[in-house]
C-alpha cells in the first residue's frame, strides 16, 4: 500500500475521532450568529410596525375620551377615562422607543462580527 493512501487513511479516520475542527466549528459560529441577528432584527422590524399601529389606535382612543360623541355623564368617569388613554398611549411609545433601542443594538452587534 503507498504512503499516500496509508496518510490519508490515517488523516480521515483522525478527522472523524476528533470531529470539526476549531476552525470549522468558528466558521459555523460565524454563519449561525449573523443569521440568528438577522432573524432577530427581522422580528424586530416587524414588532416596530405593529407598536407604530398601537400608538395610532390609542392616540384615537385618547381623542374619543377627551372628545365624547354623547352627553358626559360622569365626571369622574370622563377625566379617568382621559387618565386611562393618556397612560395607554404612553405606555405604548415607550414601548416603541424600548423596541428601537433592541434593534438598534441588535444592528450594532451585526456590523462588529
Amino acid at each position: 500500500m503507498s504512503k499516500s493512501k496509508v496518510e490519508s487513511f490515517v488523516n480521515e479516520t483522525l478527522a472523524r475521532l476528533k470531529g470539526d475542527g476549531d476552525e470549522v466549528i468558528a466558521e459555523k459560529n460565524f454563519r449561525k450568529a449573523k443569521s440568528a441577528f438577522k432573524a432577530q432584527i427581522a422580528v424586530q422590524e416587524s414588532n416596530l410596525v405593529d407598536l407604530e399601529s398601537l400608538i395610532e389606535e390609542r392616540e384615537e382612543a385618547l381623542k374619543a375620551a377627551k372628545y365624547p360623541t354623547e352627553l358626559i355623564k360622569d365626571n369622574h368617569s370622563y377625566v379617568q377615562g382621559i387618565v386611562d388613554a393618556q397612560r395607554s398611549l404612553d405606555s405604548a411609545i415607550e414601548e416603541l422607543a424600548t423596541a428601537k433601542e433592541t434593534k438598534a443594538s441588535m444592528e450594532e452587534v451585526l456590523t462588529s462580527f
